[in-house]
């Protein structure tokens, strides 16, 4: 048994209508929470995503335009992703960020259905942090999000 497929993705830039998916990388984990598969590519989005590549969007993921250039194109990106998701049909996709992740792959080539999604790693992760006292706080009182590393 499946239990979950931890998904993250590095784009071209914020959500916006040219931002496009440059990496994605996923982990299935059984019911002993041990990796059972896993799932990485480079996408090569097309050059009108490139030429509109937000500076920080690269700088920020440390992948470079001709790291991108040289991935996969993202139609057949897309169809290895569906076909390796399709292999789990039972577990639930979490992500480090589910609405930032989820507006990136519900769209088209991407097309992974809504229902597949789980519980944000994120959220999920600064719940439990910040109830074992392990998150600084805001001035205002709210609990900082955690660093990925703190996270994972």
């Amino acid at each position: 048994m499946y239990e979950a497929i931890i998904t993250d993705v590095e784009t071209t830039g914020n959500r916006t209508p040219n931002a496009r998916i440059s990496e994605i990388g996923s982990v299935v984990l059984d019911s002993r929470l041990q990796e059972a598969d896993h799932f990485h590519i480079l996408v090569n989005p097309g050059e009108e995503a490139l030429r509109n590549a937000a500076p920080e969007a690269l700088r920020k993921n440390g992948i470079s335009l001709e790291e991108i250039r040289a991935g996969v194109p993202i139609e057949e990106a897309a169809a290895r992703c569906q076909a390796f998701l399709a292999k789990y049909p039972e577990a639930k996709i979490h992500a480090f960020n589910n609405e930032f992740d989820k507006w990136f792959l519900e769209r088209d080539p991407w097309r992974v259905p809504a229902q597949s999604w789980g519980d944000c790693i994120m959220v999920t992760s600064m719940e439990i942090m910040n109830e074992a006292g392990a998150l600084e706080i805001f001035k205002n009182g709210e609990p900082k999000w955690p660093r990925l590393d703190e996270a994972a």
